[in-house]
């Protein structure tokens, strides 16, 4: 690269899984929609923070746990 800084060129393996976590975030989105639990998680993002609506996510949804964060911060 021009500016001296080195590129790490991303492997297949390393591309499916960025694919696979935006595929698991989007779930996690849905399935809080689909059950309606967006509301109250919104609610708590705004009045107790990112941290206890991801804590509430987690309770409703432990398999997808690790995309908490991101998907009340999307809600």
């Amino acid at each position: 690269m021009e500016d001296g800084k080195s590129c790490k060129l991303l492997t297949l393996d390393e591309i499916e899984n960025v694919a696979g976590g935006m595929g698991r975030l989007e779930e996690l989105i849905t399935r809080i929609k689909a059950d309606g639990h967006a509301k109250e998680l919104r609610e708590l993002l705004q009045t107790q923070g990112k941290p206890a609506a991801a804590a509430k996510c987690c309770e409703y949804y432990p398999q997808l746990c690790g995309f908490a964060g991101a998907a009340v911060t999307m809600l």
